[in-house]
């Protein structure tokens, strides 16, 4: 009897294994019906190098010591690192003056930040933040984000024992660089990549099995790794950059962009003519709205 139960827990055991679901979901380039071009079909987006830098905002909040502020920031990033489990690499790479949102398509060196809207809140007040990823609609491929955190509206802090009345910034950044690499809410309750959170939760600020599997699976341990380098030339605000709007719904805003080289040979003069007509277009046709 006793072989005959060790045979059937084995068993069940397999059972549960095989039945394992997962509720975490992809970031898509697009969606279908609402910002997918004619005959294009919504991809996953993804890093094609999986090693990314952040910077933070110099200025900060005047809810929050700078100082405090980096050091959650840091905690947030270093929640995503799984080791030799995966081959996405993030890491704080310093501080910033530059705030400006959205990827300009006429250069190649543009910056991940992570800033505060103490003030001038575009979007609406019942979001927390909201993150801002520019993705080649027909391949999926990340090419930068930008974080923006509510500021204005929402109480940030450290949740502690004697401080439950705030919206915990980690758990906050944590949630939203899921989004920056690639993944969508999830139904999971229990995961950082859960679609709701209020004040005094802090249970986004570590990874739960769900989460780790996405990044796994979106990041698989073996694939090529960038080397981790950055040029200051990076954080340097461009003339003539191309910001893009807001989307007024959901926790975040994702941007897209078409095919085509970027002719760094163009004409200043012809490039002035034409940024007005080109910005228009992205925006009323490249906009993909988070869910």
């Amino acid at each position: 009897m006793r072989g005959l139960f060790g045979f059937m827990a084995v068993i069940m055991l397999s059972v549960m294994c095989v039945s394992q679901s997962w509720a975490w979901e992809r970031e898509m380039s697009c969606y279908v019906g609402e910002d997918c071009p004619e005959g294009q079909e919504p991809l996953p987006t993804y890093w094609d190098e999986p090693c990314i830098s952040f910077h933070l905002n110099e200025v900060g909040t005047t809810l929050m010591d700078f100082g405090v502020v980096r050091e959650v920031v840091k905690a947030s990033i270093a929640a995503w690192d799984l080791g030799e489990r995966t081959s996405l690499k993030a890491f704080y790479a310093g501080e910033t003056n530059e705030d400006r949102i959205g990827y300009n398509p006429y250069i190649k060196e543009n910056t991940n930040i992570i800033t505060f809207r103490d003030t001038d809140w575009e979007g609406s007040r019942a979001v927390m933040a909201y993150t801002s990823v520019t993705s080649r609609i027909s391949t999926g491929e990340i090419f930068d984000a930008d974080l923006e955190l509510n500021s204005q509206y929402y109480k940030f802090g450290v949740v502690t024992e004697n401080n439950k009345g705030v919206v915990d910034l980690q758990n906050t950044v944590t949630h939203e660089l899921g989004h920056v690499f690639g993944l969508d809410h999830s139904d999971d309750e229990t995961a950082t990549m859960y679609w709701v959170a209020d004040a005094g939760d802090t249970f986004m600020r570590d990874l739960a099995p769900d989460d780790i599997e996405g990044i796994m699976t979106v990041y698989p341990p073996g694939e090529k790794v960038a080397s981790c380098e950055f040029k200051a030339s990076y954080f340097e605000k461009p003339p003539y950059a191309m910001d893009e709007g807001y989307s007024s719904d959901g926790n975040c805003s994702i941007f897209g962009v078409r095919d085509g080289k970027e002719k760094n040979d163009i004409l200043w003069l012809a490039f002035l003519m034409t940024v007005f007509i080109l910005f228009e277009r992205r925006r009323e046709s490249d906009v993909v709205r988070c869910r």
